[in-house]
């Protein structure tokens, strides 16, 4: 009677089993990454490099969006002159998560230089990333990814709904959230006029009080660590657009660029400062966000100002 009722069972689930099946197939281009982390940018990324062959490049490109979305990889190809270059920036990745996460992806890579390009944003809390996950993306990478991760951090539910979301991830640059990577992993936007987002071309940067010690801390130790490896590190202040600009402002970057100034150069390390300039509105998508021709800009910019 139980082997009836579960025969039955199972054959009354096929259609649905064929029917997900065909529909995974026919999406299979947006399939998302296994879910490492609550960071569906960073699952993308770390799934991209753990499918790339492992040891020595020249240039890791490590941080938030501001390195994503706004160092573009053509700039940063010609002026090391190297094709070895790989972007791992992910959302969130504030300057916290990103010291959580970069030795691991150094350990990798194995780089010679590591670029990190970030804003005032970076310095208040990202999206939460833990040890357990941190343990998941260098299991991954150690054995470049496999079938079996998507059962280990099951979640079907989550994985179609991410599927959906892919088609226009993957290939609409002007969807906040593009993540269409060119060949060394940055995604840069485009965002047209019309669908630029008001709230987000206004938001403001951070204040003072936000700015957590702590991140500053966990910068300076990824930076001291870094050059224990004889890695250099080159960090890129990226700008807030022109109209957002004011004295309390500057104030506060200007601030902001020194500390970091001071805890890289105890280091050896490198910095440009975006904010030495004026950038306008017409290059961005948001308040910090550069349009892709922006981007172009700004890393080709910053890059012929390198100390």
């Amino acid at each position: 009677m139980v082997a009836r009722f579960v025969k039955q069972c199972a054959l009354l689930s096929l259609p649905i089993a064929a029917g997900l099946a065909g529909y995974v197939a026919w999406n299979r281009a947006y399939i998302p990454a296994p879910r490492l982390t609550g960071n569906v940018a960073l699952n993308e990324q770390i799934h991209r490099v753990a499918e790339l062959p492992s040891g020595r490049i020249q240039v890791l490109a490590l941080g938030s969006s501001m390195t994503l979305n706004n160092l573009a990889s053509g700039p940063v190809v010609e002026h090391f002159k190297t094709l070895e270059m790989i972007n791992a920036g992910a959302w969130g990745m504030g300057a916290f998560e990103t010291a959580l996460l970069g030795p691991e992806l150094v350990e990798h890579l194995d780089p010679s230089t590591v670029i990190m390009v970030t804003n005032l944003m970076d310095f208040i809390p990202g999206t939460p990333l833990n040890e357990k996950e941190v343990a998941a993306i260098r299991e991954h990478l150690a054995h470049g990814g496999s079938f079996w991760d998507y059962f280990t951090f099951w979640d079907a539910p989550w994985f179609l709904r991410q599927m959906g979301l892919n088609r226009i991830r993957f290939t609409d640059p002007g969807n906040y959230e593009y993540l269409g990577f060119d060949t060394h992993g940055a995604a840069t936007l485009e965002v047209p006029q019309d669908r630029i987002f008001p709230l987000r071309f206004n938001k403001p940067p951070p204040k003072p009080e936000e700015l957590e010690e702590n991140i500053y801390a966990a910068f300076a130790s990824f930076s001291a660590w870094l050059r224990e490896r004889d890695t250099d590190l080159i960090v890129l202040l990226s700008p807030y657009r022109k109209g957002l600009q004011d004295a309390e402002l500057e104030r506060m970057n200007a601030a902001h660029a020194l500390r970091l100034k001071k805890i890289l150069d105890a280091s050896g390390h490198r910095m440009v400062n975006g904010n030495e300039r004026l950038w306008p509105d017409s290059v961005f998508n948001d308040s910090s966000h550069l349009d892709r021709a922006g981007a172009e800009q700004f890393t080709r910019w910053a890059l012929d100002r390198l100390p």
